[in-house]
């Protein structure tokens, strides 16, 4: 038994040795911790050192500037930040210690949320169990660290220093739901480490997409900056290979989600993170619409105040001349009041009653004639204009008139947000007062109520505008000034997108039953949507077989249109091989034989190179079946378009181009084949180009009435307008009879002669006789003015009139077609076509109005547009070209996609064939290019200079003038009948005079 103080130095022995040892280990930790520093981090980037107990091990020296923090006691005065790039070093002493740390340390102001791309973080923790390494690397997942190194060890083990890495979207990590792959690097050489790309692809992850609940218009593409977004959203979940979820911006269960993406404004870029601003939107100022300026009130609008008063001293000042000149020559035979009727003769009437001898009169006469005829043209035009076209008063178009109104300004409260005026402008500062904040939703139903009573403004966007203006068929007047707002805004959008699937397989054949069981394989694929249309040319195989028939194996895959597989093929003696082939090699004969196999070893699996997309197809046929788009190419630009196409894609890919009619359809026969369709085909199985074409839908509609010429002149004036002119003509002329009867004495006057003046005055603008009585006077100047306008009016319009054809009002609206009660006609393709909204009450109404018949029914309708006079007809604007153009007919129709949607045509393929991909990036690349609109441009051409138009000069003829001779007759005819009357009377009394 050791004596007690041999004992104590064997102790003391064991404890020194331990403690060695662990100095030993704390050593390499440091040495390894500073190599790790000194690559992941750049020199002058500033390091952040943070631990949550006093046994924290760090590198002794680092060059880079830094701070240190213990979480146990300061946490609290971290509050600046420590740079852009959000660098650490961290020691904790466990996995839970480690949760509780940085949960703290997130609610500081040093953690910035949107720095996850350029944040790294090197934790040092001293553990090696794999529990808790598991648990580390699934918090630092979830807390979205993507370059971090995670150094562990054990004090009492010496090779126990690791650096490990991992990848939150590699395959088994289930996008960071757990951490299965990690991997291992020693500290010898911490350069080997390699982060993950960026640009990689996040398999198994889901991303889930927000939009408002009243945005659904926005988030579906209807306006400008929605198709902006849901194109970019399509691109990003392609790219990634992520799958899409659409939720409502309102739905709690989003909190739990952990890839959220939305569009949004450029202020909301303080609280997450943001793109790059991938669209500009400017803001619009909203106003009433001028009010209708009143018929009296419009004819001040003839000329300005000062071409008034300018009219009026020239009137005055060349009478003034008139009388001047000829009181010098006549002595005091001149009277200034018969002066100032000459010049107003000659202002209206262009004539004189006396002509005057002496060459200055004659020359102030003309000059003046010259003059008031080019004033008298402008005045009657000009007339002419604002009694037929509405005049209204000038509505809000700048901030200063904004400004002055004193309207309340509308805004809601996420635009509010987004203004930022420095300026101090007085205009600015009172703009900001009349400001009124509502709710979004509250905004925008108040936009749906604008009206051209309201009595204030609204603030909102181009994309809202846009919108409105399409879906809701509403107008409105507003005004654009950037300079109060910043214009950038960022809308939302909207996108829905089947799951994707990895691109690679591997596929393991029984030798026997290879065909049999490939046969199952697929089917099983395709039932479950792996496998389909969409994703099947693009296909990466690896197919593992012994059999030694590779070529029926190439030829197998090339028939279920699987052209990118490598065939490894092994025996019992070790002999494998990897095996490719190009069914486009010339030897292949476009896929129909296999005679050149390319071999590789397992060594050089770099040199394998698959079929390119953009490739030759060699001795392979292409066939287009049409729906008659090559009889009709002269005709429809459309034909005209698919047909280049067609011929476009044949010619790149040198292949050779056949075409058939749809009746000899035939898939089963042919291998690559095109022909014309719709997107709403494409579900169908099959595979489609890009959109190359929209057409729009034409309502075509029965030709309205001609309107017989004798009612034509019902047109010229409403009956409310026919009385007040008679009514004018008749209180006139008992004014005039009643002045004449009290100025003279006796019984001179007459009321018959008083209608008579009166009716000169109206036709000619003068009487026979002028009277001396002011009164009389200024009743013949009144009457004349407003006979003269009333003239110009009239015979504006009744040339027209008599001119051009008047027909009654032709339906031009959906509201006007239901209104009507005409049935419409439209074929049996159209059945599938259309997406009824039955929320709305006009589209329930024609919905109900259709009526399908069969397509060669539909046909001899168009053929006939002259018998439609109890029904209507709708096609899209290709179909009625074809008419037109081959018929010679014309058409009477309007369009309206509200109710249909544009029809998007494109190209349909076979579906399962390995040309898809290529063909349908030859479309898009014609698209994207302009080679598309350029075959438009050029159809258009050909079209424009090979018609030959006929110029048709139109003589009046008896058909359009007879109502005038009708006129004539009848009152030659009532003459005639007065005259015999008035003989008769005469007669009878020279009778009875001579018998008494």
């Amino acid at each position: 038994m050791l004596k007690p103080h041999v004992r104590i130095l064997c102790v003391g022995l064991v404890a020194v040795f331990a403690f060695n040892k662990d100095q030993e280990q704390t050593k390499r930790v440091k040495i390894c911790a500073q190599k790790t520093i000194e690559y992941m981090f750049d020199q002058d980037d500033t390091l952040l050192f943070m631990f949550d107990n006093d046994s924290y091990i760090f590198p002794n020296y680092v060059s880079n500037p830094s701070m240190i923090n213990d979480f146990n006691k300061e946490s609290h005065l971290l509050k600046k930040s420590i740079g852009h790039k959000q660098n650490f070093v961290m020691y904790s002493k466990n996995a839970e210690a480690l949760n509780a740390t940085l949960m703290n340390f997130i609610r500081t102001r040093t953690w910035v949320a949107n720095m996850v791309p350029t944040r790294k973080l090197l934790l040092i923790i001293p553990t090696t169990d794999d529990d808790d390494i598991i648990s580390v690397f699934h918090l630092l997942f979830q807390l979205e660290f993507s370059k971090f190194v995670v150094l562990t060890y054990d004090l009492n083990t010496t090779n126990s220093i690791k650096l490990m890495l991992g990848d939150p979207l590699a395959e088994p990590n289930q996008c960071g739901r757990s951490a299965k792959l990690l991997t291992t690097y020693s500290c010898n050489d911490p350069k080997l480490i390699q982060f993950p790309s960026f640009l990689r692809k996040y398999t198994n992850c889901n991303i889930t997409y927000l939009i408002g609940v009243k945005h659904i218009d926005t988030a579906r593409g209807t306006g400008k900056t929605g198709k902006t977004g849901m194109k970019i959203v399509d691109i990003i979940v392609n790219f990634f290979n992520i799958t899409l979820i659409e939720k409502y911006d309102n739905d709690p269960s989003m909190r739990l989600d952990r890839f959220i993406l939305r569009m949004t404004e450029i202020n909301q870029c303080r609280f997450m993170s943001c793109t790059r601003i991938h669209a500009y939107t400017r803001f619009f100022f909203v106003v009433p619409t001028g009010k209708r300026i009143p018929a009296l009130e419009a004819l001040k609008l003839v000329f300005k105040t000062t071409v008034w008063i300018l009219i009026l001293l020239a009137f005055v000042l060349t009478s003034l001349v008139w009388w001047l000149f000829d009181k010098l020559k006549r002595s005091n035979k001149t009277d200034l009041t018969l002066c100032l009727l000459e010049v107003y003769s000659m202002t209206i009437l262009g004539l004189t009653k006396t002509v005057r001898l002496f060459w200055a009169f004659r020359y102030l006469f003309i000059a003046y004639v010259i003059y008031s005829i080019h004033i008298q043209a402008v005045f009657t035009g000009k007339l002419v204009t604002l009694l037929t076209v509405p005049q209204f008063e000038k509505s809000i178009q700048s901030l200063e008139e904004l400004a002055e109104s004193n309207y309340s300004i509308i805004i809601s409260k996420t635009f509010l947000n987004l203004i930022n005026v420095t300026d101090t402008k007085h205009v600015y500062t009172k703009i900001r007062r009349q400001f009124v904040r509502y709710k979004d939703d509250e905004v925008y139903e108040i936009l749906l109520q604008t009206n051209s009573a309201m009595n204030y403004t609204v603030f909102t966007d181009e994309e809202s505008i846009e919108i409105y203006e399409r879906t809701k068929k509403l107008k409105f007047n507003y005004f654009v000034d950037t300079s109060y707002s910043s214009g950038m805004k960022i809308e939302r959008s909207y996108v829905r997108v089947n799951p994707h699937v990895g691109n690679y397989e591997v596929v393991s054949l029984d030798s026997k039953y290879y065909n049999r069981e490939f046969q199952k394989m697929y089917l099983n694929y395709t039932r479950h949507n792996i496998s389909n249309c969409t994703t099947q040319v693009q296909k990466f195989i690896l197919l593992i077989t012994s059999t030694t028939e590779v070529a029926e194996v190439f030829k197998l895959l090339w028939d279920y249109s699987i052209s990118n597989v490598v065939v490894l093929t092994y025996d019992l003696q070790n002999s494998i091989k990897l095996m490719v082939s190009d069914p486009q090699a010339v030897p292949n004969q476009c896929g129909r034989n296999v005679k050149l196999i390319t071999e590789h070893s397992c060594n050089d699996t770099k040199l394998i190179r698959f079929p390119k997309i953009l490739r030759k197809y060699d001795d392979c046929n292409l066939t287009y079946y049409s729906w008659n788009e090559h009889v009709y190419k002269n005709v429809s630009k459309s034909s005209s378009l698919t047909l280049n196409l067609g011929s476009a894609i044949a010619e790149f890919f040198n292949m050779t181009l056949s075409i058939k009619f749809m009746d000899n359809f035939s898939a089963n026969h042919d291998v690559f084949i095109l022909r014309l369709g719709q997107i709403c085909y494409c579900v169908l199985h099959n595979a489609c180009t890009d959109i190359h074409e929209y057409r729009s839908y034409a309502w075509v509609v029965p030709a309205p009435k001609r309107i017989p010429p004798m009612e034509t002149f019902r047109l010229v004036f409403k009956r409310s307008v026919w009385l007040l002119i008679l009514t004018t003509y008749t209180a006139t002329s008992l004014i005039w009879w009643l002045v004449e009867k009290y100025q003279k004495t006796g019984n001179e006057t007459d009321l018959t002669l008083c209608f008579l003046k009166v009716y000169s005055m109206t036709l000619l603008g003068l009487t026979n006789t002028i009277n001396f009585f002011w009164t009389l006077r200024y009743l013949f100047l009144a009457y004349v003015i407003y006979a003269i306008h009333i003239q110009a009016v009239f015979t504006s319009k009744l040339i027209t009139l008599l001119t051009v054809p008047q027909y009654e009002k032709e339906i031009k609206s959906l509201e006007a077609l239901v209104e009507s009660n005409y049935p419409i006609m439209l074929p049996n393709a159209y059945f599938n076509v259309f997406n009824f909204n039955d929320t709305i009450d006009i589209y329930n109404k024609i919905k109900n109005k259709l009526v399908y018949i069969s397509d060669d029914k539909f046909l001899d309708l168009l053929k006939h547009p002259n018998s439609m006079t109890n029904y209507t007809v709708l096609a899209d604007n290709d179909v009625l070209e074809k008419a037109s153009k081959i018929h010679k007919k014309t058409y009477h129709y309007f369009l309206d996609n509200s109710y249909t949607g544009s029809l998007k045509i494109l190209l349909l393929m076979k579906p399962l064939t390995y040309s898809t991909v290529s063909f349908q990036k030859f479309v898009t690349m014609l698209i994207e290019t302009g080679a598309v609109n350029k075959m438009n441009r050029d159809f258009d051409y050909t079209d424009k200079n090979f018609t030959i138009s006929v110029s048709d000069k139109k003589k009046l003829s008896m058909e359009d003038l007879y109502p005038v001779f009708v006129f004539w007759s009848i009152g030659l005819l009532f003459a005639c009948v007065l005259f015999a009357g008035e003989y008769l009377v005469c007669a009878v009394k020279r009778k009875y005079l001579n018998h008494t």
